[in-house]
């Protein structure tokens, strides 16, 4: 995993520094542990507009240097705030490192942006073994930082089935000073487990943070966004009350069969409305594919409760089953999701919906799409332009033209069929946030399904 901060000269030339966890080593003595180390490298626009490849190579590090990774990126062209995009790694072959994929999201920053105020937070770690083998690590909370002091803090973790809850969370800034690059170290402790974090802050407040991790220990390796909470201390029932569209995913630890383990994708997709704060019910309407099963257009009705400090907690009945989720709010009808009620401890976000009806043309435009999270090694991993016309989708991919159809419904759900399995099969599932913002889902039976979130 990485987090780290770069720029770009006029000539394409790339400098910067990353935080990189490498677990393969971990607990070797090899290496485990690589924070704020430099590198250089280069962008370069493809022919196409808003998307190129950006090289990332370390140098003056006695394991990594020299050592090259490469992303594909796509810039989102509109929304408010600073310019942003999305990028993956599509797979690099090196001695070190085997077969290696990734995908992230980048912002624009200025320099010197400090970290001040409350926040919520959410991390993940698909893999903790680094060897294809471990089940999904995930956490989600809220702080309060104040002049190099945490404060408030709560947190709920779900390690591959075990789960802690409402865990406190302290720590305190080490005494690495901010650098350059707007990097601060913060050694925290999250339900017990010693995670000491490099934090790299953005102009919008919040940040990309990572786990330090160190050979030869048990810390926990983690990685993800912290996000400004507004109204802290404010939040109640009241707090969820309009239509918002939610997503997470998973990977339980893979079985084996006698001969090999095989994976598995959890993901979900959905949208929540109704709200009855005074009940504390809310409806949800929700697709997932588990464990190879494709269970589509599903309803529920969810019970759920919010604390002052923005922690809720959300349950739900499917297929027999109680669905438990946590969810940290950053603003009314915003945040993170961690799921408490398997070892694929399914982690995403939830966003607010603009309000509706939605059609088809809604949606029509040009977007900036990118794999989020792929949960399994075999899902999907692509980040390319996409245009949905009145019905018709088209986009050039690196292994070929895609093309297909697709139909929105007045909630905002809606389907479409393509000629390329981009998201682990060629059926999708959509739901709309904005005209300027859509979530996609893979919807075939599939154990390498993906979620990818569109936006201008």
């Amino acid at each position: 995993m990485f987090a780290g901060a770069f720029g770009v000269d006029a000539n394409g030339n790339l400098s910067g520094e990353l935080d990189f966890t490498n677990y393969p080593f971990e607990g070797t003595g090899t290496a485990g542990d690589d924070s704020g180390l430099p590198i250089v490298g280069t962008c370069t626009n493809s022919a196409t507009p808003n998307q190129g490849t950006l090289t990332f190579t370390f140098v003056n590090d006695p394991f990594l240097s020299g050592t090259t990774f490469n992303y594909r990126f796509v810039l989102q062209q509109g929304g408010s705030g600073p310019p942003r995009g999305q990028l993956v790694e599509p797979g690099d072959m090196n001695t070190s490192f085997a077969t290696t994929s990734g995908t992230g999201v980048f912002v624009a920053t200025a320099p010197d942006a400090v970290l001040n105020g409350d926040y919520a937070f959410g991390l993940v770690d698909i893999d903790p073994q680094g060897t294809g083998l471990g089940s999904q690590v995930g956490a989600a909370g809220r702080f309060t930082y104040s002049n190099g002091n945490l404060s408030a803090g709560i947190a709920d973790i779900n390690d591959g089935g075990t789960v802690a809850a409402n865990a406190p969370v302290s720590g305190a800034k080490t005494a690495f000073p901010t650098d350059l690059y707007s990097r601060i170290s913060v050694d925290l402790t999250i339900g017990g487990q010693h995670v000491p974090m490099s934090i790299y802050v953005n102009s919008s407040g919040g940040g990309f943070a990572i786990g330090q991790i160190s050979p030869n220990t048990a810390t926990k390796g983690l990685a993800g966004f912290i996000s400004p909470q507004a109204n802290a201390g404010s939040y109640n029932n009241g707090s969820l009350n309009a239509p918002f569209v939610f997503s997470a995913g998973g990977a339980p630890a893979p079985l084996y069969t006698g001969s090999s383990y095989t994976t598995s994708s959890d993901t979900t997709l959905g949208l929540a409305s109704g709200f009855n704060s005074g009940a504390g019910t809310f409806n949800l309407q929700f697709d997932q594919v588990s464990g190879g099963v494709a269970n589509l257009n599903q309803s529920a009705t969810a019970t759920y409760s919010v604390a002052s400090n923005g922690r809720a907690t959300v349950s739900y009945t499917s297929g027999g089953n109680t669905v438990n989720y946590v969810y940290y709010l950053d603003n009314s009808n915003d945040g993170f999701i961690l799921g408490e009620s398997s070892s694929a401890a399914e982690f995403g976000f939830f966003q607010p919906q603009a309000p509706g009806p939605f059609a088809t043309s809604t949606i029509n435009g040009t977007f900036a799409s990118a794999t989020f999270l792929p949960m399994v090694p075999a899902s999907p991993n692509l980040a390319t332009e996409i245009t949905l016309n009145n019905g018709s989708i088209s986009a050039r991919t690196p292994t070929g033209a895609l093309s297909g159809t697709y139909t929105v419904a007045p909630s905002g759900r809606g389907t479409a069929s393509v000629n390329l399995p981009v998201l682990g099969g060629n059926d999708l599932v959509l739901y709309v946030i904005g005209p300027g913002s859509v979530a996609l889902m893979g919807s075939d039976n599939t154990t390498a399904d993906a979620i990818t979130f569109m936006h201008f």
